[in-house]
């Protein structure tokens, strides 16, 4: 039995690791995937797409997810079971006060975690965002191998993780190589940015799977009618969640000068129109004078029509992990134009598969909105080494056999340490 003080010496605060009982052999492996959100997402997309080929490989699949959501029905559709257990993102303030509180709060809760492995006893825990730490302290505590998949990016590059200054990311990162087995990052720009050069070289880089059925789209005018648009005139779409980073401002204000070659041009646009950072995009396309130009679509369905129907896919983030919208567009065989921000530079190829622009630089974006509408055979070139790019880099089943990689690699290191 390992005892880790964390940090702390009063023994209140002590945390006592036991190892995993040993039960007799299985007909086939099961993991725990810990999939903090269960909303329409990037994550959420990527966790199916994982579930989905450790199913494929005949893995029994137990999804838990950190609140009640709609991807709950669809994970257990593809086969995996499903349960709830409440946690949070110890990473929601930089607070130097506040985020001790935080980290303990998160590593107590561990014990809930605690009794779904002793009821399962998964051969290994797979967490599919940083912020599930209860989690990973959870694993730890019943001795189980853990693959921690890292997403997000901290603040001071525009991300949505946040940690005191000074100490907050040694502290995360000390956190992180004590509770993880394995390291996976979705970037070169999230292993820099989250882990530093301490642990960088201990993981490994998947990019993000684009889903197998985008390569399949509908048909264009149809796809129109299906999302209420008009059925003519140029469509820019701007897919993904309605959050700060996503830069929908940074379009708006880029539009204008579009309208004047092709007034009847209209931004289709994705995401929750109840979440709370709805009514802040709507302010900002009356601000730039370009409301009755946009077209607020919601949660949409099946977000292959939202590509069908556009001419240009636009991802004008401020801040990005990966961007998964990018390979969206890719395998839509659509062109797109990104923001040059964290992992969208390690997708987009200047010029070649698809256009970057610095984020902020209107007059850029505007020229480059315009020169796609205006020239086609430019678009489809485009649009073509995008698709191919797509097809040898982030198809569903070269990430999948990556991923199952790691876990196998993981296994064995585990093994061979005497579980």
């Amino acid at each position: 039995m390992n005892l880790i003080t964390c940090g702390f010496r009063s023994k209140r605060y002590l945390i006592f690791y036991s190892n995993r009982l040993k039960v007799g052999p299985q007909k086939s492996k099961s993991i725990v995937l810990v999939q903090y959100s269960s909303n329409p997402g990037g994550s959420t997309i990527s966790g199916l797409l994982i579930a989905r080929a450790l199913l494929s490989s005949n893995w029994k699949v137990h999804v838990v997810f950190g609140f009640p959501g709609a991807f709950e029905d669809i994970y257990r559709s593809e086969g995996c079971s499903t349960e709830v257990v409440p946690h949070s993102n110890w990473l929601r303030t930089g607070s130097l006060l506040r985020f001790p509180i935080n980290w303990l709060t998160e590593i107590r809760k561990g014990h809930e975690f605690e009794k779904i492995f002793q009821e399962r006893q998964p051969d290994l825990v797979y967490i599919n965002s940083l912020v599930s730490l209860a989690a990973a302290a959870g694993a730890k505590n019943c001795g189980l191998p853990v693959v921690w998949h890292l997403r997000e990016l901290f603040t001071d590059v525009g991300g949505e993780m946040h940690a005191p200054l000074i100490v907050g990311k040694s502290l995360v990162r000390a956190t992180i190589a004590r509770l993880s087995s394995n390291l996976i990052c979705i970037s070169n720009a999230v292993a820099q940015n989250i882990l530093g050069p301490p642990l960088n070289s201990k993981s490994s880089i998947i990019p993000n799977a684009v889903e197998q059925s985008f390569y399949q789209l509908s048909d264009k005018q149809l796809a129109r009618e299906r999302l209420q648009l008009s059925p003519d005139g140029p469509v820019i779409g701007i897919p993904g969640t309605l959050r700060p980073l996503k830069g929908h401002k940074f379009l708006f204000d880029s539009f204008s000068q579009v309208l004047k070659l092709f007034p009847n041009t209209v931004i289709a646009i994705s995401g929750d129109l109840n979440g709370p950072y709805a009514d802040t995009v709507k302010e900002q396309a009356k601000s730039a004078g370009i409301i009755s130009r946009c077209r607020f679509l919601g949660n949409i369905k099946d977000m292959r029509n939202l590509y069908a129907v556009s001419d240009v896919i636009c991802v004008p983030s401020s801040s990005e992990g990966f961007g998964r919208t990018v390979i969206e567009g890719f395998a839509s065989n659509r062109p797109v134009i990104g923001s040059a921000v964290g992992g969208i530079t390690e997708t987009i190829n200047d010029g070649v598969n698809g256009f970057l622009v610095k984020y902020k630089d209107t007059q850029k974006l505007s020229k480059l909105l315009i020169e796609l509408l205006e020239n086609k055979p430019l678009a489809d070139k485009i649009s073509q080494n995008a698709r191919h790019c797509a097809d040898v880099s982030y198809t569903e089943s070269i990430c999948g056999e990556r991923i199952k990689t790691i876990i196998d690699q993981t296994l064995r290191n585990y093994e061979k340490r005497g579980g």
